[in-house]
């Protein structure tokens, strides 16, 4: 058994230091079988959830709420393509300031990120490419 506090995700491995403690079932028996008991604890008072999609409204998509526009957006909103942390909407700056001073450490501008910039939906973005091509498209017909 390993009992960590990494999250189990890439940017914590990348940019978090780490620790974790390895507990043998043979040789640390009753530690073990405490941790398993301590962990079947936490299961059965954790509470499920369904996992879905989310699906957000970007500044250039009808609300769901009496179907308006939105309009006389000054700075038009966008999401960091790290976090998904709502930004200012440019494509050449598409992450919060936190996630760039991470990404200005390696700056590899093809290192791949999840979230389009522009609409927030899940996608194959980088600091090249941080809009997915739907939204790339409607910022080219904007310029």
């Amino acid at each position: 058994m390993v009992i960590t506090s990494m999250n189990m995700y890439e940017f914590s491995e990348k940019t978090n230091r780490e620790m974790g403690v390895l507990i043998d079932r043979n040789s640390d028996k009753e530690i073990y079988e405490k941790a398993v008991a301590e962990v079947k604890s936490i299961i059965d008072s954790a509470e499920s959830i369904t996992l879905m999609k989310d699906e957000r409204v970007s500044i250039n998509k009808v609300t769901t709420k009496k179907e308006t526009t939105i309009k006389n957006v000054t700075k038009p909103r966008g999401y960091c393509i790290r976090c998904q942390n709502r930004i200012t909407y440019n494509p050449d700056r598409p992450y919060c300031s936190d996630c760039f001073s991470i990404w200005a450490q390696y700056e590899n501008p093809e290192y791949p990120e999840n979230v389009c910039h522009r609409c927030g939906e899940y996608a194959d973005t980088s600091m090249d490419y941080p809009q997915d091509k739907k939204c790339y498209n409607l910022w080219k017909k904007e310029l």
